[in-house]
């Protein structure tokens, strides 16, 4: 039988020198060197199974026994991962974790899931480290370690990169954004405002994470290409870490492995660069390689799954692009609205709420409805009582998912909407909510583009008349120019 740890040559691999000590790299025999090839192919899981998801950019697959079949058998991993995750959550910290989808990757449960991929990958290290001791760690297992880091960077790679070169991880700003103030805003939407700013500079941003990936698929350029990946993500991170973006978590691993995949050579690389000193050639040639038929059925899965990955990221930046980037058409109420009238009405008490004092039973007034005193009225007739932190002034309706409200005192409150077309109605709620179960808005199209609004909102009855606002942002018509005498710095 033949012992995978050994330095024998594969059948058929005539060309490869087999008494040649081991390329450069992490550990010999040592327990960190062992675990730094363990560990990413943990964190990694349930990898390369998710490379079946490249299905989910064909057409028909939404809703097909192939889906339902790639659900499940991807699955496995996290059906097995979350009881384990949900017990270490209690011993440590008391609580279970959530594993909702939340868009965060910096969740409770995303640190217990690494605590426990850690955890596994420490006991299979030091099992490993007892069985073979201080016996070199064969090129065979370190090439196939390296191998599975640099297919899943480049997975990881294109799908990010894609997202940008076809510009809709961060979108345009729309009336949500033009009307809420930098004060307003979090960093995280701060970041994701300047990056939607400029089309331009995110799909440069993107194109570079795609050229990363895309010199990882052959081994002569995969150190090139690694060196690109961990110049990107190293400002990906950054600005994860400095603008509170939750993806802190899986940035840095991507960083760490991109890291992993350039130590072999960075002996050769301070020959180069520092030392002045010229480098011998590596020897590249995979270890599977014997015979010329499985050297051309390696090239045939090598093309068949980078053109499938291309072909699905591209396919959906086109199909996103035209439905809901900047390809499709503008929503007709998207635009920021001056609040032409806003009234707050009364508001029926609920019978549960209306019971005789002291037995407990229901008074009289129970049986019908009780209303809500109306503010008081100034000279004008007009609602001047109305709170400022009540009061509306503008909105910006960005359909179908985003809001921004602004009230009299100034704060600009950026929301999640809810907009159903056929019943005529919208719902407002907190962006790190769900959508809520309560009664929403019923929206009404007036004359002259005027729309109303009417409904419970904050737990008050209101009814809005809005006009659409004819002032353009600087923002906005400000043209790009090769040429400026003056900074124009506004």
């Amino acid at each position: 039988m033949t012992d995978i740890e050994s330095s024998s040559v594969p059948p058929g691999d005539t060309d490869r020198v087999t008494d040649s000590p081991p390329p450069p790299g992490l550990g010999l025999g040592t327990i960190p060197g062992r675990f730094a090839l363990v560990y990413p192919i943990v964190f990694m899981l349930p990898f390369p199974l998710t490379a079946l998801t490249l299905f989910r950019g064909t057409p028909g697959y939404s809703g097909s026994w192939l889906e339902t079949a790639i659900t499940w058998v991807v699955g496995l991993h996290g059906q097995a991962a979350q009881p384990i995750v949900t017990w270490l959550g209690h011993w440590l910290v008391g609580e279970a974790p959530s594993f909702e989808m939340t868009g965060s990757g910096d969740g409770l449960a995303a640190y217990l899931d690494v605590l426990l991929d850690f955890s596994v990958a420490t006991v299979i290290t030091l099992a490993w480290w007892f069985w073979r001791r201080a016996r070199p760690v064969s090129w065979r297992v370190r090439d196939a370690s390296y191998v599975l880091v640099r297919y899943f960077l480049i997975l990881i790679m294109f799908s990010y990169g894609f997202a940008k070169v076809f510009p809709m991880q961060f979108q345009t700003m729309g009336p949500d954004r033009l009307l809420q103030p930098y004060g307003d805003s979090s960093p995280m939407g701060l970041l994701w405002t300047f990056m939607g700013a400029s089309a331009g500079y995110q799909i440069f941003g993107g194109a570079a994470e795609v050229l990363g990936g895309a010199l990882l698929v052959f081994r002569r350029t995969a150190t090139l290409g690694a060196l690109v990946v961990v110049a990107v993500m190293t400002n990906v991170f950054a600005l994860n870490v400095f603008f509170d973006v939750p993806v802190k978590l899986y940035s840095f691993h991507y960083l760490l492995m991109a890291a992993l995949l350039v130590i072999p050579d960075l002996p050769r690389l301070f020959a180069v660069f520092v030392a002045n000193r010229p480098a011998g050639a590596r020897d590249l040639q995979p270890f599977w390689i014997g015979s010329q038929r499985r050297h051309y059925t390696a090239i045939a899965v090598k093309l068949l799954f980078v053109l499938s990955l291309l072909g699905v990221n591209i396919y959906s930046g086109l199909e996103d692009m035209k439905t809901r980037g900047p390809w499709a058409p503008a929503h007709e109420l998207r635009a920021v609205y001056r609040v032409e009238s806003f009234e707050i009405l009364p508001q029926p008490i609920p019978q549960s709420a209306a019971a005789a004092p002291g037995d407990g039973t229901p008074s009289s007034a129970s049986t019908r409805d009780t209303a809500v005193p109306l503010p008081s009225l100034d000279a004008q007739g007009t609602q001047a009582a109305v709170p400022d932190d009540v009061r509306w002034v503008r909105i910006g309706l960005n359909p179908p998912r985003s809001v921004t409200v602004q009230k009299a005192n100034g704060l600009a409150i950026r929301m999640r909407m809810r907009l159903d077309e056929e019943a005529s109605t919208i719902a407002l709620y907190d962006r790190s909510l769900l959508e809520p179960d309560s009664d929403p808005l019923t929206l009404e199209r007036l004359e002259q583009g005027r729309l109303r609004l009417s409904g419970v909102f904050e737990g008050q009855s209101i009814d809005v008349t809005l006009r659409v606002d004819e002032h353009k942002s600087l923002f906005t018509t400000r043209p790009f120019r090769w040429i400026a005498e003056y900074p124009f710095n506004r």
